[in-house]
């Protein structure tokens, strides 16, 4: 009998906009993950429910009250989800993924409000030198970095400390977004 090894659960909520696909980029060829891209509310919700307490991604755009799925017009993941999440390491990268996790008492690394695109930028007064160029480049580094952590088996609690120290500080996007970065 074979049986499959699983490392991590990805849930990826992908509209089609480049900060959102972008994040495959994390994921692409890791051993070991299962990933699911634009699964329903109630599909993901089997999927924790029947899985064991493997970590989990949670990917794409967000607010405190959860991952969004814009598709189907609210959350993919939200509080309906917490109680199969409570009990596994959770990487939450979408914008105010730590205030998600910090209502519902999850564990894991969490970004905050996220700037990965001009809009946001602009919205959050943190477009001082920011082009989509460089937002975009930014992004891709975030992901190669996350990515690295992951393939280096970095403890989660250490990510906003190395993530921190990476980073070019000097934009003021990045500092918002790298600054906010939190392990719960």
């Amino acid at each position: 009998m074979l049986f499959l090894y699983i490392n991590m659960i990805i849930i990826h909520i992908d509209n089609g906009s480049p900060d959102a696909s972008i994040l495959s980029m994390i994921y692409k060829d890791l051993e070991g993950t299962i990933v699911f891209k634009n699964r329903s509310k109630s599909n993901i919700k089997r999927i924790l429910r029947i899985t064991g307490n493997e970590p989990v991604m949670l990917l794409g755009h967000g607010s405190p009250r959860g991952l969004f799925n814009i598709s189907q017009n609210g959350f993919a993941v939200g509080s309906e989800h917490v109680e199969w999440l409570r009990n596994r390491p959770v990487i939450g990268i979408f914008c105010y993924a730590s205030e998600f996790a910090d209502r519902y008492g999850l564990t894991g690394f969490f970004t905050s409000m996220f700037i990965s695109n001009m809009g946001e930028a602009v919205y959050e007064q943190r477009d001082e030198g920011a082009t989509e160029e460089l937002i975009a480049e930014q992004d891709m580094l975030f992901c190669k970095r996350i990515r690295k952590l992951i393939d280096d088996k970095t403890p989660l609690e250490q990510w906003p400390e190395i993530l921190q120290a990476q980073a070019d500080l000097s934009i003021p996007f990045v500092r918002f977004n790298y600054e906010a970065l939190t392990y719960l």
